[in-house]
């Protein structure tokens, strides 16, 4: 008599850990498990105060706090025809407030007629990075503002040039040698939002200086294989 086993990589919930803010909206992911027919996966929170399932593996986070998701596996046995649980995994979910900001940029010196990309990324109390959710789409407000125009300007990714008072990304564009120093400040339309989702009661914000260089030219030297090079 043959005997036939089933062999499933183990479920498991990805990503394990989300520091996230209030009002987002976040879905999870399911890798491996039981790929039996009539297999479901069940959604559980274990404080809907903090974080509620909408639908499936979506939820929406709601005051701060921390909140652990689980996920079950389950399917009907063939032979005893009762309900069985198959794998089970879990999620951390911690929400949180924006503490401080980090305006990042690829490189702090460019040549001019360059195009670089500008981004915000938020920090929690213990300096953790929150994950860019909705919330940043709707709820937040963010003010670039430069120190000389004629050295950069902003160039929106999406959008009018309007819409990078928004955004939390944008471009920047050198235009002439110099120093220019970039600022991001971050508010949001009303005093509830501001208490909810930001620490701080008054704006939070960062800045970076960008060193737009000279280009450097290297002419024909005929024989010449010697450059001298001075200040």
């Amino acid at each position: 008599m043959r005997s036939y086993f089933l062999l499933y990589e183990k479920l498991r919930i990805e990503p394990r850990e989300l520091n996230v803010l209030p009002l987002s909206t976040i879905q999870l992911k399911i890798i491996g498990g039981s790929q039996l027919s009539g297999t479901t996966i069940e959604w559980l929170t274990n404080d809907t105060n903090i974080v509620d399932l909408e639908t499936n593996n979506i939820f929406k986070t709601k005051h701060i706090g921390h909140a652990v998701i689980h996920a079950k596996s389950i399917g009907i046995d063939p032979l005893l025809g009762e309900s069985v649980v198959y794998g089970e995994d879990f999620c951390s979910i911690n929400v949180v407030q924006i503490h401080s900001i980090r305006l990042h940029i690829p490189t702090t010196e460019v040549l001019p007629n360059k195009f670089v990309p500008l981004t915000v990324l938020p920090y929690d109390h213990k300096k953790n990075p929150i994950v860019i959710t909705d919330v940043f789409l709707h709820s937040l407000i963010f003010t670039w503002s430069l120190t000389n125009t004629h050295l950069a300007q902003f160039r929106p990714i999406i959008g009018n040039i309007s819409s990078y008072t928004r955004t939390f990304v944008t471009n920047i564009e050198t235009l002439n040698t110099g120093r220019v120093t970039i600022d991001v400040r971050l508010s949001t339309n009303s005093k509830n939002l501001n208490k909810l989702l930001l620490k701080s009661s008054h704006e939070i914000s960062n800045s970076i200086e960008l060193n737009i260089l000279e280009p450097f030219y290297l002419n024909h030297f005929d024989e010449t294989r010697t450059i001298l090079l001075g200040p």
